[in-house]
């Protein structure tokens, strides 16, 4: 028989629990998706999104009143075209889950299928930077001389496709640091003066180097020697790269009577692709991602 006084631990089996919030695991966001050339491929409309570009002529050339001008050049067609591939994810929640777990952690649930979906996505869109030319190189820190080299000759058009517009820098937190030092190296050892210096050191490096915009996106693998694969590009409508969206993004649900329990299966579906429209516009940027100590 126990004795002494009744506590809250005494009878701690018999407390309820109550959840004062839920919520996701938080995601790193995606970028690919929002900075590339986004196109949508309709229904009914085939399997794949199809772009037709006209090769440029040579050179027209001088001519005087003797020339027979019989010098035809002719027009040659490539066809560039992304198929969209489908992926999907799928859960089960048992009807006693749903009747014992808070309601705050299930309406938080619904977000979930759709975050593992879009992560899939920029994940895919990352991949694609590894098949630009590559700046820089194992074991390298990046550099604005590395971004710029790589914006030169996204731009080059020396008997390529040449690029005028917006161009992108996609890199790791870690690369972004080595950005940053730079900027700030001398504070500590020399006076530093309002303007550039003074900015980076109190709101961390943003914005652009030599006017390509960096954006971080930490879904980029660091590999086992904590390298990392970057990449800058010409970015937007008409640039290197090309995300098509299907026409396949939809739920379904269907209820399991048979298992657990019972519970509801939930399907997530969605079709897209990648492309490389421009590969002399495409630069990778290679370097050292090691963990940051200072």
């Amino acid at each position: 028989m126990a004795t002494g006084p009744t506590t809250s631990q005494s009878l701690g089996d018999s407390l309820q629990y109550i959840e004062n919030e839920a919520r996701m695991v938080r995601e790193y966001g995606t970028v690919m998706t929002r900075v590339v050339d986004k196109r949508t491929l309709p229904m009914n409309q085939g399997r794949t999104w199809d772009e037709i570009s006209i090769s440029r002529l040579d050179p027209a050339q001088t001519i005087d009143e003797d020339t027979d001008l019989q010098n035809f050049q002719q027009f040659v067609d490539t066809l560039f075209s992304v198929e969209p591939v489908m992926t999907g994810i799928a859960t089960f929640i048992t009807d006693k889950a749903k009747d014992i777990v808070s309601t705050k952690t299930l309406a938080e649930t619904g977000q979930g299928m759709q975050n593992a979906i879009e992560r899939r996505k920029d994940a895919d869109g990352l991949i694609v930077l590894d098949s630009g030319v590559s700046f820089g190189g194992a074991g390298s820190t990046l550099t604005s001389g590395i971004v710029s080299a790589a914006q030169t000759e996204n731009a080059f058009g020396n008997g390529v496709e040449a690029w005028t517009g917006r161009q992108i820098a996609v890199i790791h937190s870690r690369q972004m640091k080595d950005l940053r030092d730079e900027v700030t190296s001398g504070v500590g050892t020399y006076p530093t003066p309002n303007g550039l210096t003074e900015e980076v050191y109190r709101q961390g490096f943003q914005g652009s180097v030599d006017g390509v915009e960096i954006f971080t996106d930490d879904l980029l693998l660091i590999d086992s020697a904590d390298d990392v694969k970057g990449g800058c590009f010409a970015a937007g409508k008409g640039g290197a790269i090309v995300y098509v969206q299907g026409p396949g993004k939809k739920m379904k649900e269907r209820y399991n009577p048979a298992r657990g329990g019972g519970g509801m299966e939930v399907y997530a579906y969605d079709d897209y692709g990648w492309g490389i429209r421009l590969p002399n516009s495409l630069a990778e940027l290679y370097g050292d991602a090691t963990a940051v100590t200072s």
